[in-house]
């Protein structure tokens, strides 16, 4: 099971299943870190796909954007790492840890998505594999239009 909070780091822990109960089988290990600025990660989602693992986690400031927003690549973004098995360790693209900031960005703020996060993947039989996510839009308008 992996997890984390905004401020703390992410942790993966293997669990055991049985009689409607989940329970620890063994001690927490870092998966992911921000060691600059807020340390802002969270929504850690472990995907196995072809032999490998990938954590795909969020990124940035998240809430609260309705009244502040931060400048434009602080906001909430989604990254991967990638791993041989789920435990880790977990690497970017550049083969920078994941425990020491790395992340290769997924998606971020474009066109009328902003701030995407809060992720998960599936394996669709039809579309192949498929990442989906929360936003913010960016609407303008012309209020002669209005």
């Amino acid at each position: 099971m992996a997890f984390g909070s905004f401020w703390q780091d992410l942790f993966i822990v293997p669990v055991t299943l049985g009689d409607g109960t989940i329970r620890r089988a063994g001690s927490p290990r870092q998966i992911a870190y921000q060691p600059s600025g807020g340390h802002e990660l969270e929504a850690p989602y472990v995907f196995p796909h072809q032999g490998a693992y990938y954590l795909f986690f969020s990124a940035g400031k998240c809430c609260g954007l309705d009244k502040n927003r931060p400048a434009r690549g602080a906001e909430y973004r989604i990254y991967v790492c990638r791993a041989a098995s789920p435990e880790g360790p977990y690497v970017d693209k550049s083969g920078k840890s994941c425990t020491k900031g790395g992340g290769t960005l997924v998606l971020g703020t474009h066109d009328n998505i902003y701030a995407p996060g809060g992720q998960g993947v599936y394996e669709d039989p039809v579309q192949g594999t498929v990442l989906y996510y929360h936003y913010g839009e960016f609407w303008t308008i012309q209020l002669a239009d209005v």
